[in-house]
């Protein structure tokens, strides 16, 4: 098994997004600063609070007979890990407490990544063991899941979670998720915390709009630009950025809508 870690402090420091982002071109002017005056306090970005180092490390299995591109089995983790200070222990702790469930979530048990990544190698040679019992050829596996940090303020400490999985089958399974903190109070934010009552209707127009927007901007099929009001509704998976809040429909969500 090979692992790597590579390590770097980063001192501190309404989208929507149902496909891969075009990078812009090194020629385009950068935005001008958004104005953050007329929000609530804890939604103003100030610089970076808490310090970290992104670790990453993995693990793979050469496999020569892979009739597909990739001629490994390979496992790959990346995430922050927290420092610690007097000021900011509670939300430290809870930070690196869930990444650490995060990225040992569904598996058979696990209690290290240690383990995590050697017990993916070794289901994957158990199947391989299998698959040439019976003849057969053993698609290699891989598994990918990034964390990082969106936005990392006084006031609120957003992640963004990117996982990749292919184990066999037509093609690989991808799911993004975000975790939004409130650094003082050091608990996970709900959306209901960034809105008052009485703009909750008036938040959901304007996120259709966003999302007609995006939609006209992609390649979904047309009929999805009908929708009724009624039938439109926000998705779980929301993340607070510096210009304001992205919201993201898992693969299949639209198809329900």
């Amino acid at each position: 098994m090979n692992r790597q870690i590579y390590r770097g402090v980063v001192l501190c420091g309404l989208f929507y997004h149902m496909a891969c982002t075009t990078p812009t071109p090194a020629s385009t002017p950068p935005p001008p600063a958004p104005d953050y005056t007329h929000l609530p306090h804890r939604l103003q970005t100030t610089t970076d609070t808490l310090r970290f180092v992104q670790v990453k490390e993995g693990a793979y299995h050469p496999n020569p007979d892979e009739y597909s591109q990739r001629d490994s089995t390979i496992i790959e983790l990346q995430f922050p890990q927290f420092e610690a200070d007097s000021t900011h222990k509670a939300i430290v702790n809870t930070l690196n407490q869930t990444i650490k469930r995060l990225l040992l979530r569904e598996t058979q048990g696990y209690q290290t990544i240690s383990e995590r990544l050697e017990g993916f190698i070794e289901e994957f040679k158990v199947h391989e063991a299998d698959m040439k019992a019976f003849g057969l050829p053993s698609s290699n596996w891989s598994f990918e899941l990034a964390i990082e940090v969106l936005l990392n303020t006084s006031q609120v400490l957003a992640l963004r979670l990117h996982q990749l999985e292919y184990m066999g089958g037509a093609h690989a399974n991808t799911w993004v998720g975000y975790h939004n903190y409130d650094v003082q109070q050091g608990r996970r934010l709900q959306l209901q915390d960034l809105l008052r009552d009485s703009t909750q209707t008036q938040f959901e127009a304007l996120a259709q709009q966003a999302f007609l927007q995006a939609l006209q901007d992609s390649t979904l099929p047309e009929s999805l630009t009908l929708l009724d009001s009624s039938a439109f509704v926000l998705p779980e998976s929301f993340g607070l950025e510096a210009t304001g809040l992205r919201f993201y429909y898992q693969p299949y969500d639209l198809g329900s809508l």
